[in-house]
């Protein structure tokens, strides 16, 4: 397989080989596809979430909040928070 690399980018890698950053201009870019593959989890993660609310309006599924009872958003805010960081970490096994 042949690749093609800018010089830029051939720089900044080995820079980054040459700072001992890394120990190999393979080691590099495997850390960059591995950010990459984070990314695209994440990606599809918001998308699926976004998508997720967008039924949830079609569907009738959602509250309508007042001046009169912002508070109780702000706490089902927090509520929905703290449930989604404890999934979160149940399933890192945190």
């Amino acid at each position: 397989m042949e690749i093609s690399i800018s010089e830029e980018n051939l720089a900044r890698i080995l820079w980054k080989v040459s700072q001992g950053l890394y120990p190999s201009a393979d080691a590099v870019l495997e850390r960059a596809l591995d950010f990459l593959d984070e990314y695209d989890v994440g990606v599809a993660q918001v998308r699926d979430m976004a998508q997720a609310g967008l039924d949830d309006l079609r569907n009738g599924r959602y509250k309508t909040y007042s001046k009169e009872t912002r508070d109780e958003l702000l706490d089902d805010i927090k509520q929905r928070s703290l449930k989604l960081m404890a999934e979160r970490n149940q399933s890192r096994g945190l």
